[in-house]
């Protein structure tokens, strides 16, 4: 394992299950931005906040070209149900083993269950543009979409 991540470097590549099952390598989505927001748990209050203003402001992402990406620990199937309950257009990922967390700054150890509301937009090229810590889940969708 390397140490922390810097804007400018490539962003590790990786291949998580997605909420309705099928596998998502991040390297596919190479010539769009990718918005990857970490969140602590499906279905919670302040996850739901922060899912819903991705969810309201989605057609905004799209039409600057960025991807949203939601990561958590939890399960596909508990993804499933966060996804499908809000009517999330964009795939929740699992990241179960902790390992895409730990990588990403979201973790400490793979011993910690549930990440921080971390969020890094990765550029056109692959590279990491943006790192946010500690977000505001009502105010962050907007504080990224103003940034793109």
């Amino acid at each position: 394992m390397n140490g922390p991540l810097t804007v400018g470097e490539a962003a590790p590549d990786f291949e998580l299950v997605t909420h309705s099952g099928e596998p998502l390598r991040l390297s596919s989505l190479r010539g769009r931005q990718v918005v990857l927001w970490w969140y602590p748990k499906a279905s919670t209050a302040g996850c739901t906040l922060e899912g819903q203003a991705f969810r309201d402001q989605i057609s905004e992402f799209e039409a600057r070209g960025a991807a949203v990406i939601g990561i958590s620990r939890d399960t596909p199937a508990d993804n499933a149900a966060f996804a499908e309950g809000e009517g999330f257009p964009f795939p929740l990922l699992s990241d179960t083993d902790g390992e895409v967390s730990l990588r990403y700054g979201a973790i400490d150890s793979t011993e910690q269950s549930h990440p921080r509301r971390v969020t890094w937009i990765i550029g056109k090229d692959g590279r990491l543009e943006r790192h946010y810590d500690q977000v505001s889940p009502k105010q962050h969708a907007s504080q990224v979409l103003g940034e793109l």
